[in-house]
């Protein structure tokens, strides 16, 4: 995370910039859940620029924005329970300290990933899951899982405890209706 100058108050817009994904050695980087939180910039009131090194997901936008308004997540609206927010406020990080975190859980199109560093565990929907450590594979291109089948279990245990309390479950609910509409057999 890079953070720059911003010259805004403290409730002011909080500029988040995507950087080139382009250029990072990672097979299916963004498409299959590789390196959340990787080579973006971030500027929010600091002088000067200056590099971090921790994990922050686009989860985390929405917690910040809490964090920096001084507003308090609802736990409900109309009678109906909200979701708790699973971000994390990236502001320690501006400040120079860690974000305070249990892991990081995502899923985009049935692919999914959770980070717990230095431990990665990812799988491509429909297929298997493959673990990385990063601290020693950045790029993600030696697959740990046959070596180490217990880091699995428990990193896929912690991921479905997520999907389920997050709603992501079913995966992929909608793709079978999408394909029958692409060949012209669903509802028009």
């Amino acid at each position: 995370m890079h953070i720059g100058s911003q010259t805004q108050t403290k409730k002011s817009l909080v500029r988040h910039v995507v950087a080139s994904q382009y250029r990072i050695p990672v097979r299916l980087f963004r498409h299959a859940g590789k390196l959340p939180g990787r080579d973006h910039l971030s500027h929010f009131q600091h002088p000067v620029a200056q590099l971090r090194s921790q994990p922050g997901h686009l989860i985390d936008i929405m917690a910040m924005c809490v964090d920096v308004s001084g507003a308090k997540y609802p736990t409900e609206h109309q009678g109906s329970k909200i979701t708790p927010l699973e971000g994390k406020s990236l502001l320690p990080a501006f400040a120079g300290k860690a974000i305070e975190r249990e892991a990081i859980y995502w899923e985009h199109e049935g692919n999914k990933a959770v980070l717990i560093h230095p431990w990665k565990l990812v799988a491509k929907h429909p297929g298997p899951w493959e673990l990385y450590n990063l601290k020693e594979d950045r790029a993600e291109s030696t697959d740990l899982a046959k070596d180490q089948p217990e880091r699995v279990r428990e990193l896929a245990a912690r991921w479905q405890a997520w999907a389920e309390r997050s709603h992501v479950l079913p995966l992929r609910p909608f793709a079978k209706d999408k394909k029958k509409k692409a060949n012209g057999k669903g509802d028009r």
